[in-house]
């Protein structure tokens, strides 16, 4: 019992200081850590007109970016050039994606993470034609195949389903 409650007052003191600890990080310059200010360095103008929800996202940010090993912070720095050199209509492409992407449930989602991991890992001639055969389809096409998609999923579970009931019988 007395291990409980201390899991408990354990788990309820972690939740308490991680749900606090990030407003207390925007709520002004001074309460940053001297290492914290350092590398903000050039926010600092900044810091007191931002939002307080701002503040919050680059200071867990900047804790994200400090866990990072070597390599990862080099292709962290490497995605944000490439994102950097896009033109603004890409950008805002993809940020309209991420939107809808965040709206799925999170098993459509995982469905959408699988396939992409499937097809990263084909080799890179399937890859090819594969983008090819797209590329050439006409885009009312691509359209059809997209909208179809769920629907012909639907369509085989439903008929699965049926001709395992009428096995049973």
């Amino acid at each position: 019992m007395i291990k409980n409650l201390k899991f408990f007052l354990t788990l309820l003191y972690s939740l308490v200081f991680i749900c606090f600890s990030t407003f207390t990080w925007a709520a002004s310059w001074d309460e940053l850590s001297a290492d914290q200010q350092k590398m903000l360095a050039p926010f600092k103008t900044q810091w007191p007109t931002m939002g307080e929800k701002k503040q919050t996202n680059i200071v867990k940010g900047l804790v994200r970016w400090s866990s990072m090993s070597h390599s990862e912070k080099r292709n962290a720095n490497k995605r944000f050039k490439q994102w950097k050199d896009l033109p603004a209509r890409n950008k805002q492409t993809i940020r309209h994606r991420y939107l809808k992407f965040r709206q799925l449930s999170p098993k459509a989602q995982h469905n959408i993470i699988k396939r992409r991991n499937w097809f990263k890992q084909l080799p890179g001639k399937k890859k090819q034609v594969l983008k090819e055969r797209w590329r050439k389809l006409p885009e009312h096409k691509k359209r059809e195949i997209l909208r179809n998609r769920n629907t012909n999923k639907r369509i085989i579970r439903h008929n699965r389903a049926a001709n395992q009931q009428r096995h049973r019988q």
